[in-house]
Formats: structure tokens, sequence, C-alpha cells
């Protein structure tokens, strides 16, 4: 693996627009995007990168272009094993007359990867971008005049040279936007006026120590994760605009995982009463099985009660084998629920059986207290239903049960 921040003497742009006109029928992850934004109409305040804007009333994909110095025989070096197709046409880069884009493999339901351990499951996109196409870029920065601060509109149009579908350099590696550019200073300075400036010696430095820091031996991915309590709302942006200065991306996944969290909960819910129903409706015909075996028994029981078998005796043993009966079948139904559990860490595992796996991943977190307690409810209702039939038996006469 390897890394590219010590060729980045320019600070990244933000938030450019790339025009999409037919790119957007032709790559399936472009239509995806297009379809999924609603046609590009996306709220004003909108500035993720991926997403899909109309800016200029045009349809356009926001994304980010890092500038890097082409006069270096480093970055052509580093770059060009990366190359799938076309070249890196270092003149026409260094005019602003054309980019190079890293397009993300793609698999068959669109999820993206730039990473080459995933080359084998993600393949190159068909269609849309491609070597010759000409790009326009499209950009709204700040600028201030006599009456105030405005969006001032840069555009510049270009010409892909080059193609890279994956590469173990950060931070492309770490990106999985549709499209991300790579171009020289003209074109640099074209579309972000904060670029008119080289990085300084101490700030390429900083950039490389951090990218280097976090990138580790994951080609250039590391994911911190962080916990935020409350709704500080000042705090959020602090850290945003912190994680933009640094090149690095914050994603904040409350509103999914409070999504998941619900849907999760509704499901657990609607499958506790459905179990709870069949329980109910199970445990009526146990009692109904239960009464018709000890009417069945209710003859015996009137003999017995003749010749002076006390009856808390006769109901003591109906008990006792209400209990084995239980007893047998909680056995059963939990060999049944650890044999299932056994062959899905067998399928999980490809095969090959691990106890580790099977307790630490199978079993991680089952509510062995809440089992117990069902285990102990369902043997004591399986007594009670035998026991309340042999109770009402018993409690006639002998010789109304010797009639029946």
């Amino acid at each position: 693996m390897g890394s590219i921040s010590d060729l980045l003497i320019y600070p990244v742009a933000r938030d450019v627009g790339i025009v999409l006109d037919d790119h957007a029928k032709t790559d399936p992850v472009i239509a995806d995007l297009v379809e999924k934004s609603g046609g590009g109409d996306d709220e004003e305040d909108e500035e993720l990168v991926g997403a899909v804007k109309t800016i200029f009333d045009r349809t356009a994909l926001v994304t980010d272009i890092y500038g890097m110095d082409f006069e270096s025989e480093d970055t052509i070096a580093k770059l060009s094993p990366s190359i799938a197709a076309g070249s890196i046409d270092v003149s026409a880069i260094a005019n602003g007359s054309a980019c190079i884009l890293v397009l993300p493999r793609v698999d068959d339901k669109l999820n993206l990867s730039a990473s080459p351990q995933d080359a084998y499951f993600y393949q190159p996109r068909q269609g849309g971008f491609a070597v010759g196409d000409e790009l326009t870029f499209v950009s709204e920065q700040p600028a201030r005049s006599g009456e105030g601060v405005y969006l001032q509109t840069y555009e510049k149009t270009v010409r892909v040279c080059a193609v890279i579908y994956s590469t173990d350099l950060y931070p492309f590696s770490a990106r999985t936007d549709a499209v991300t550019a790579i171009g020289g200073e003209q074109l640099m300075r074209a579309l972000y006026p904060l670029s008119g400036r080289k990085m300084s010696a101490e700030e390429v430095s900083t950039y490389e120590s951090f990218t280097m820091g976090l990138s580790g031996e994951s080609y250039g991915r590391t994911e911190i994760y962080g916990y935020a309590a409350g709704s500080d709302t000042d705090g959020d942006v602090t850290a945003f605009r912190g994680a933009r200065s640094i090149g690095a991306k914050i994603l904040n996944h409350h509103p999914s995982n409070t999504k998941r969290y619900a849907e999760a909960t509704n499901g657990m819910i609607m499958i506790a009463a459905l179990c709870v129903m069949i329980g109910t409706i199970v445990y009526a015909i146990y009692i109904n099985i239960a009464s018709s075996a000890v009417d069945g028994e209710s003859h015996h029981i009137g003999v017995l009660h003749a010749v002076g078998a006390p009856r808390g005796k006769q109901i003591a043993c109906y008990a006792l084998y209400a209990l084995m009966v239980g007893v047998i079948a909680e056995v059963a139904a939990n060999l049944l629920v650890a044999a299932v559990a056994v062959v899905i860490a067998l399928v999980q595992g490809g095969g090959a059986f691990s106890f580790d796996y099977f307790t630490g991943v199978v079993l991680f977190g089952y509510p062995w207290a809440l089992h117990l307690a069902l285990v102990l409810l369902t043997t004591v209702l399986c007594v009670g239903a035998y026991f309340k039939a042999a109770l009402r038996v018993c409690r006639r006469t002998p010789l109304d049960n010797i009639r029946s």
C-alpha cells in the first residue's frame, strides 16, 4: 500500500459538481443515484459528497477534486501502476484541459469499492465515464463584493485522459464515492480559488502524518467510531468543519440507527405477540388433551377411591406423570434448538465447527435467564393442566366416577 498525501500540494476542492448529461443514463451507479435523489432536486443545504444536485438547472454529481503536482516524477510513478485505461497526459493535465477519474468498482447490487482486495467480487463499471469523455465541472464558491458575500460560479470543461478503477493509494482506496477526480494546478485554480496557493511544507507534512497514521495496514481506510450524547448542534457543526479541514469524512449514523432500532423493536414485538398467540393455542389444546386423558381414567379413579386410596396420592400421581411428560418435552425441544444452532454455526463456518465461534458469535447475547424462565413456566403449566384435571375428577364421588 502507499499514500499520495505528500503529492497533494493543493487544498482539496470540495463540493464540485460534475454535470452528468448522458452519464446519468449510461452509468448504472449514476442512474441509481439520480433515481434515488428524485432527479437531482435535493434540499438546498444538502452538500454531501456523492449527492446528485441541480446546479444552474443542470443535474450534477457532487464530488471532490484532488490537486497533485504532475511536474514531479513521484506523482507519475505512484499513479501509473493504478491506471486501468488511458494514460497520464502530463501536458494536458498541466494546462488544465485533462483530468484523471477514480471510479470504484461495482458489484451486482451497485455497491462500490475502491480496494484492490474486492476486485474479484466488484467489477469495472460498464458504460458511463470513459477515457476521452468531455466533462464539465461546476462549483459555487463564496466571494465578497461591496454589497456583501455572494456565491461566485466557476465552470471548466476537461477531457478524461485516464481512469483508475481500484488502487491501494490513500486516500482513493478509502473512498467509495461514485466519482473522484484528480487534476493539476490549472484545473484547481479554475474551480476552487482557495487552491490558488500551494500548501506549505508544514501543512503537507501534517497532512501526510495524519493520513498515514490513520491508514496503517488497512489500505488507507480506518473507521473511528465516536458517540455523542444529547443533541449538541454546535458541537456537530464544529466536528464536521474540523473533519473537512483535514480531509476526513464524518458520517452521522444516528438517524439510520434509530430507524433500524425501531424496525427491530417492532419486529421483536410482532414475533413475541405471535409466539404468545401460538403458545396460548397450543396450551389450550394441551389442557383439552390432559382433561380428556384424566376423564378416560375416571372409572379407575372411582374404583381406587372406593377401596380406600387417598385422593391426594392419586392427584400426586397424575402431577408426577405430567412432570415427567413436561421434562421429556423440554429436553426434546432444547435438543432441537441446539441442533439448529449447530447447523447455523456449521453453515457460517464453512462446514467447520468451532466451539469458540459457536459460543462467541452464534450464542452471543443469548437471553439465558429468559430461556430458563420459559422452561420453568412451561413445566409448571404442564403439571398444572394435569393437576387441575385430576383434582376435578377426584372431587367426584366414587359412584359417579365408576358410572362415567
